[in-house]
């Protein structure tokens, strides 16, 4: 009897936590599904796409855009550099003064800023959307973010 009522609760347990999960989930339909994810967000309050890249370490700010979203580039204490597929290094810059959301959940974390005008380019050939940056699978982790491809929605836990 004991053992019965003991797995009738922890049977509970579980089906609420994992209800609860689901709960905190949030979906927003994805801007574009061509080739990758590109979502919209915003930073420092003004709209901006960004790509949901799942090869991307880091997440990442075009560079070029710090005056237009009003973000403050720094180079950090320890040099902090990325390989891309030309196998050179590039350096990181640090971003200050930043706030990014998506659905309006801000995404904390480290977020650094690389030019990435050629991403940039081919990103809006392919989709016609101009992205600001890459939410990369650091954050990705972090937020639990899901891509339901066949729905065209991104999840992602607040």
């Amino acid at each position: 009897m004991k053992k019965s009522v003991l797995l009738i609760l922890l049977s509970s347990l579980v089906f609420f936590t994992s209800n609860k999960n689901k709960e905190e989930k949030v979906y927003m339909k994805i801007s574009s599904l061509k080739a990758k994810p590109v979502v919209k967000g915003k930073i420092n309050g003004q709209n901006a796409f960004f790509l949901i890249d799942t090869g991307a370490d880091v997440s990442m700010l075009h560079s070029k855009d710090a005056k237009k979203y009003a973000y403050k580039l720094a180079f950090p204490d320890s040099q902090k550099s990325i390989v891309g597929f030309s196998g050179r290094a590039a350096r990181l810059w640090e971003v200050r003064d930043l706030d990014v959301r998506i659905n309006k959940i801000p995404l904390t974390g480290n977020i650094y800023a690389i030019d990435l005008t050629n991403i940039t380019e081919s990103v809006a050939r392919n989709t016609g959307l101009k992205i600001s940056g890459i939410i990369g699978s650091d954050l990705l982790k972090k937020y639990g973010f899901e891509i339901d491809y066949e729905q065209e929605l991104l999840g992602l836990s607040r």
